[in-house]
């Protein structure tokens, strides 16, 4: 089955095999989304403000000590990982011998 489709003078046959990719780049484009989403939900990112409240520990602290926990700027924001903020505790916790 073909259709033809025209565009500002172009003419577009919408044959089997161009529909069957079209479908196969909208099914690769939602698995990827679902992908990044499923990283996201076991490693996700925090702001500051939420790592303090995580932490239990003031904005100001947070801040001033983000890059001994570890950060990223995202979009002009600072992000913690929750990896990250697992692994500072375990640095920094003391263990009686």
């Amino acid at each position: 089955m073909e259709k033809e489709r025209t565009m500002q003078g172009v003419t577009l046959v919408e044959t089997e095999e161009w529909i069957g990719l079209k479908q196969d780049i909208t099914d690769l484009k939602a698995l990827v989304v679902q992908l990044a989403n499923n990283v996201l939900k076991k490693d996700p990112l925090y702001d500051l403000n939420q790592a303090a409240e995580i932490l239990g520990k003031s904005y100001p602290w947070i801040f001033q000590n983000k890059h001994k926990i570890g950060c990223s700027k995202v979009g002009g924001e600072w992000k913690i990982k929750q990896s990250t903020i697992d692994s500072y505790l375990n640095q920094s916790f003391h263990k009686d011998q």
